[in-house]
C-alpha cells in the first residue's frame, strides 16, 4: 500500500478493520511532547493555514535562515490525511505544495509545519517500555527505515530482575551502528550517570524516531509517541 502512515489507517478503517483507530495519533500533541522533552530537534514554525502568506512576517524570517526545510500539511480530523515534502527552499515552493495537496474546502482544518532540513546518513526507531528498550538503525532517511524498505540492525536492552538491565545485545558487529544505537539511548536516559550498568538506570518512555545529520553527525529526534499500539 502506497503513501504515508495516516493514509494507512484511513485506508484499513474504510476496509472495516478495527484495530486500525488505535493507531491515529494526533501529530501536534506528538510533536509538543518532543518539544517539551528536551531531546535535540530541528528548528520549526507551526501556523494554521490561513496565517500561510507573504505578509507573514514570522514565516518569511524563518524562510530566511536555512537552505531547506520539510513542509508538512497537518489535519486537525482523522479522516484527512497528512501530507509532506522534503527539501522545498522558499515560499514559492510551500505555496505549490499546499495548494496540491489541500482542497480549498478543507483548508480551515490544517496547520503548515515546517521545520529545518539537513541530509542524513542514517535513522532510527526506539521503542522505549516499562521492562526493555528496542532500538533499530539503518542507513537512509526514516521513510525508507519506517516503510520496510531497508533490512535494519537493532539492540536490546532488558530488566534482569531487581530493576537491572543487562549490557546491551546488538545484532550487529559494526562499530558505528553500535556506537549510534547506544549514543541515541544516551539521550533517553532519566538518570545522566555515564555507567552501562546500573541500578537506577531508566529511559523515557515511548515511541521515538530519530535521525543523523550528514553535517557533523548530530542525532535530531522526529517523533515522540506514547500511544499503546505503537510500544507492542
Amino acid at each position: 500500500m502506497a503513501g504515508t502512515v495516516s493514509d494507512w489507517i484511513i485506508a484499513m478503517e474504510k476496509a472495516g478493520i478495527r484495530k486500525a483507530t488505535a493507531l491515529h495519533s494526533k501529530k501536534l500533541e506528538d510533536y509538543q511532547r518532543l518539544k517539551e522533552s528536551g531531546l535535540p530537534i530541528f528548528e520549526d514554525l507551526i501556523l494554521p493555514f490561513n496565517k500561510f502568506s507573504r505578509e507573514n512576517r514570522d514565516l518569511e524570517a524563518f524562510l530566511s535562515k536555512y537552505e531547506g526545510f520539510v513542509i508538512r500539511a497537518i489535519p486537525s480530523t482523522k479522516d484527512l490525511p497528512r501530507r509532506y515534502k522534503i527539501g522545498v527552499r522558499s515560499f514559492e515552493e510551500c505555496q505549490k505544495f499546499l495548494s496540491r495537496v489541500i482542497k480549498e474546502e478543507n483548508q480551515g482544518k490544517y496547520s503548515v509545519f515546517l521545520s529545518e532540513y539537513e541530509p542524513q546518513t542514517m535513522a532510527g526507531i526506539i521503542i522505549s517500555r516499562n521492562n526493555d528498550v528496542l532500538i533499530e538503525v539503518a542507513k537512509g532517511n526514516l521513510d525508507i527505515l519506517a516503510h520496510g524498505q531497508v533490512t535494519p540492525v537493532g539492540g536490546h536492552l532488558a530488566r534482569c530482575g531487581n530493576d537491572h538491565f543487562r549490557r546491551m545485545r546488538y545484532s550487529t558487529t559494526g562499530r558505528s551502528q553500535r556506537e549510534l544505537m547506544w549514543n541515541a539511548l544516551q539521550l533517553l536516559k532519566t538518570n545522566q550517570r555515564q555507567e552501562d550498568f546500573i541500578p537506577d538506570l531508566d529511559f523515557m518512555k515511548g515511541y521515538f524516531e530519530f535521525v543523523v545529520t550528514e553535517k557533523g553527525g548530530k542525532i535530531k529526534f522526529l517523533d515522540y509517541k506514547v500511544n499503546p499500539a505503537y510500544l507492542v
